[in-house]
């Protein structure tokens, strides 16, 4: 939440920060799962993830449109949003792939985690 509020002071605040902390909690409650489960964590797996988490955001954002103009208004700016969110989600697949190793070698030296 915190990091949703600076961002948007710097940014720009609106009706959609709540929609933002909202999308990012869905997100991280999705991972959390993830990590409890006992499947394979492969970098292929959290690129995949990854990418589809920027659909996930986008889709949770746009009900901001929802609330206050109904489901034909919340359709035409979800669809009209997609190639944003396919851009996002193509953007987190490639840093995934970039940042994998390194934050999984710093998250493990230095905070114990098993990733």
């Amino acid at each position: 939440m915190i990091s949703t509020f600076i961002s948007n002071l710097l940014l720009g605040t609106g009706t959609w920060t709540v929609f933002q902390i909202f999308a990012w909690t869905v997100i991280a409650l999705f991972s959390g799962l993830i990590g409890k489960l006992s499947i394979s964590k492969s970098i292929a797996f959290m690129a995949c993830f990854s990418f589809f988490c920027g659909y996930i955001f986008g889709f949770f954002v746009s009900f901001e449109k929802l609330l206050y103009g109904g489901f034909k208004v919340y359709l035409a700016y979800y669809l009209a949003g997609l190639y944003f969110d396919t851009l996002h989600a193509i953007g987190n697949f490639t840093f995934m792939l970039v940042l994998y190793h390194p934050l999984k070698n710093l998250l493990s030296k230095h905070f114990n985690l098993r990733l």
